[in-house]
């Protein structure tokens, strides 16, 4: 493996091979250079924020010009798809210098079809998606096919939107809603390491909109009856307890006098 530092003393990490497939192994050497009158040099590692313990070996031999190089090498970091973008640092303790490298990984897909099995449509008059995510890299691309009644699959030439998250979302457009959209779909993802399909039955459901919302101010208007009910209940219970009775004490001449409401 190649050591490479620099001679202004600050760090310099070597990553080997610098793109990795998945289950490869990560190799690394991070390498300082600094007087002899420094002190021992400490260097840590970290992937991501996680720091690597007990992986690393660290060696140092003098050079010339009165100079030290100390290298530190992390061993067997087992590459995956869950270390990818992730960024691997070599950090010399306590001198606030570091060195870093973004660890890329190849891996092969994941795809799921994100769409409801059954689509509710209302007035026959929404447009319908089927959404399919899938995730990889290299970024895949993803086909959308349908199982016609002979068993077969067929790719479908439909317009699509794509977008860009943890994973990527492609949204196949139907335009308006019909019996001919239901059936069996397959989302299929691929990119320059595998490929994964994945199926689903689509089923359509029609509903009146207009129909919906008379039914929910009905229900509205049962609960608005209901609490006018109840707090009419309410008071006539509070009134059939009658009145409180309440004393006032009068002083006149040095006689109280009790005067009792009821």
């Amino acid at each position: 493996m190649r050591l490479l530092f620099l001679p202004s003393g600050y760090p310099q990490l070597s990553v080997e091979p610098i793109i990795l497939k998945e289950n490869e192994t990560l190799n690394s050497t991070c390498c300082i250079t600094t007087s002899t009158s420094t002190n021992l040099i400490t260097i840590s590692w970290l992937l991501g924020e996680r720091p690597l313990l007990q992986l690393n070996r660290t060696t140092h031999r003098k050079i010339k010009n009165g100079l030290v190089k100390y290298c530190s090498s992390v061993l067997e970091i087992l590459a995956s798809r869950y270390i990818h973008g992730k960024t691997l640092t070599c950090m010399v303790v306590k001198k606030h210098i570091s060195a870093s490298h973004v660890v890329n990984v190849l891996y092969p897909c994941t795809v799921r079809v994100s769409t409801k099995q059954s689509l509710k449509i209302y007035n026959n008059e929404r447009d319908v998606f089927i959404e399919c995510e899938a995730n990889g890299n290299p970024q895949p691309q993803v086909l959308l096919q349908k199982k016609d009644e002979n068993g077969q699959w067929n790719a479908l030439e439909i317009g699509y939107m794509k977008s860009i998250k943890e994973n990527i979302t492609w949204t196949f457009h139907f335009g308006n809603a019909s019996d001919d959209i239901k059936g069996m779909y397959r989302c299929i993802a691929f990119n320059d390491v595998g490929l994964a399909a994945v199926s689903k039955t689509v089923e359509i459901e029609y509903y009146n909109s207009k129909k919906r919302v008379s039914t929910i101010l009905v229900i509205l208007a049962v609960l608005v009856i209901a609490v006018l009910v109840l707090i009419r209940i309410i008071k006539r219970s509070k009134e059939s307890k009658g009145c409180y009775c309440f004393q006032t004490k009068i002083l006149e001449d040095s006689r109280t006098t009790v005067v009792r409401f009821r």
